[in-house]
């Protein structure tokens, strides 16, 4: 029985194939950080068009002893919503920086 002559893809071929996967990869970031866009939005907007936010920044709330339950509600209600504003932050720009290692990469490929 005759062995097989080992042989390579083409470069060229090689090379469509990273892009396409490279492109594939960079449209799901572009969506993944309009999301978080969108929800960034979306919640200061909400934030800025409540009631509440008259006793923005956090730090500016009357902290009495004993607040009552519905000011305690309010001030952790404003507390989640830094922390969640500051967790959008975080991720879009995880994200942002995945985009450009993935360009970095995209070079690498065209290579």
């Amino acid at each position: 029985m005759a062995k097989a002559e080992f042989r390579v893809r083409s470069a060229e071929r090689d090379r469509k194939n990273d892009d396409l996967r490279i492109e594939r990869l960079d449209k799901v970031l572009q969506d993944v950080i309009s999301e978080v866009r969108r929800e960034k939005t979306g919640l200061r907007a909400r934030y800025e068009g409540s009631i509440d936010n008259e006793v923005r920044p956090l730090d500016a709330l009357d902290m009495s002893p004993k607040p009552s339950k519905g000011k305690a509600e309010t001030e952790d209600s404003l507390a989640q919503c830094i922390a969640r504003l500051k967790k959008l932050d975080l991720q879009e720009s995880v994200l942002k920086q995945m985009q450009q290692d993935l360009a970095r990469l995209q070079g690498i490929s065209a290579e």
